[in-house]
């Protein structure tokens, strides 16, 4: 993001794709709403084992939400659904060793709002990367990987630990936890 001279910055994982009109909608959609820091939409979802679209699901998510709502909803949004206003990327340490994206999105909610789009102009190959997974029970997210599980904690505690509420940061804490314990008991694996 360093390179990027713009003053937006849309990001696009390299498993995922764009459909027409994505980056003029969300820049028009961020010039028209200054108190947002960021802009994402719905993402279209396309099989790659089965090499066929999913049922989309419109999730229920408010048009405009803050670093709270995004805490205690890791991760609402694919990341390739992601366009930012890159003046609020300055200022981010990255750790050392790998991250979850989810640790740039809290970073750029810090300092503004996200806005929703509800129109799908994207789409996520479900089954390729890192952060999806085939289950039994089709779960898209693998937060409940112990690895997984780490990156989301130290992504919720760069919130607090650049001041944001302290209750706030250990009841998203406690959700994390609470939903990696139950999908493993689920999954009947009492190992992890």
């Amino acid at each position: 993001y360093k390179k990027a001279i713009g003053e937006y910055i849309a990001h696009m994982d390299g498993d995922d794709f764009m459909l027409p009109g994505k980056l003029k909608m969300q820049a028009e959609e961020l010039d028209r709403n200054p108190d947002c820091a960021i802009c994402v939409h719905a993402m279209k979802q396309f099989d790659q084992h089965n090499l066929r679209f999913r049922k989309f699901r419109p999730i229920n998510v408010p048009e405009k939400s803050d670093v709270a709502f995004l805490l205690m909803n890791l991760p609402f949004f694919s990341h390739s659904s992601k366009m930012f206003r890159s003046e609020y990327h300055k200022g981010l340490e990255l750790p050392a060793g790998e991250f979850f994206d989810c640790y740039l999105h809290i970073h750029h909610a810090l300092r503004g709002k996200i806005l929703y789009l509800k129109d799908a102009l994207g789409v996520y190959r479900f089954g390729v990367g890192l952060s999806t997974a085939i289950n039994n029970d089709n779960s898209d997210y693998v937060i409940f990987k112990t690895k997984m599980l780490k990156l989301a904690i130290d992504a919720i505690e760069y919130a607090g630990r650049n001041g944001f509420n302290k209750d706030v940061i250990n009841k998203a804490k406690a959700k994390i936890y609470f939903e990696y314990s139950h999908y493993y008991l689920m999954q009947k694996d009492f190992d992890k």
